[in-house]
């Protein structure tokens, strides 16, 4: 064999371990699958930054949807009970410490969005499925990584001191 097939077919070889490393640190490094993504960890970085308490995931995630919930692969199918429809989220985000959220379009078109505290800034807990006007992520630990769960969305006041004082005086 010539020492000219012998380089080619080395530099063959060395092509093929490069596109195979990139396709691998894709998947490691989760970078974001589309425009929707990319904007949603762009956005929630911004409001991490901000030390922000609550966020609207609506204001987040600012295409169409009606309904959000948290898929991680790991948890496997989710056949949601209102579309009819299955579910499997992306398994390039089967990792520990990745977050996926399942939004749902009214006809029940999925999109999926992933992230982790190095790809969005912020921790996101497992809270089942809310809608659109309830999805609003509450802070539930500071620091490096903050962590969020979901929680629902206050509709009007409550004055828990006048409620106290009613409790009291019904008890008494």
């Amino acid at each position: 064999m010539s020492t000219s097939k012998l380089r080619r077919g080395a530099l063959a070889i060395a092509v093929l371990i490069v596109i195979a490393v990139g396709w691998v640190a894709w998947d490691v490094l989760l970078l974001p699958s589309s425009f929707h993504e990319a904007l949603f960890r762009y956005r929630l970085g911004n409001a991490v930054q901000a030390q922000a308490k609550a966020i609207d995931l609506a204001e987040l995630a600012s295409f169409e949807w009606e309904e959000v919930c948290a898929h991680h692969p790991y948890d496997g199918e989710f056949k949601h009970p209102k579309y009819g429809r299955t579910y499997q989220a992306p398994m390039n985000a089967a990792q520990d410490e990745v977050w996926v959220l399942l939004f749902i379009e009214k006809d029940g078109r999925p999109t999926y969005i992933s992230g982790s505290c190095t790809r969005g800034g912020a921790s996101i807990g497992d809270f089942g499925c809310r809608s659109r006007s309830q999805a609003i992520l509450r802070l539930e630990q500071a620091g490096l990584c903050p962590s969020f769960s979901a929680t629902v969305k206050r509709q009007g006041n409550l004055n828990l001191r006048g409620l106290g004082s009613v409790l009291e005086r019904e008890l008494v």
